[in-house]
């Protein structure tokens, strides 16, 4: 297994096509389970301070759909880790509500 961490290859905040090669060619080296998403956020009130995947965002649906998609097809399974990163960032880094 591969444990959470992020590689910071999103690409506009989403797990786009290298963020899925990434994970999928370790699924075909042999991984059984890979955590993807080292905190990914919850909230907009959450802001990625290190390419951290929005989590709360629609449009990121597709793209964990085809992470998924293309690891479940070596034989792996697939979690994200969540988090709201609380006071691990600050007030004024991306959407942060006052």
């Amino acid at each position: 297994m591969t444990t959470s961490h992020e590689p910071a290859y999103t690409e506009d905040g989403m797990p786009k096509d290298r963020y899925r090669a990434y994970h999928e060619e370790r699924a075909k080296a042999g991984v059984a389970l890979a955590m993807t998403a080292g905190s990914a956020t919850v909230s907009r009130d959450s802001p990625p301070v290190f390419d951290n995947i929005p989590a709360y965002r629609d449009e990121v649906v597709p793209w964990i759909r085809n992470l998924t998609d293309g690891c479940h097809e070596q034989g792996c399974a697939v979690m994200i880790q969540l988090t709201h990163l609380g006071r691990r960032t600050g007030w004024n880094k991306g959407d942060w509500l006052p």
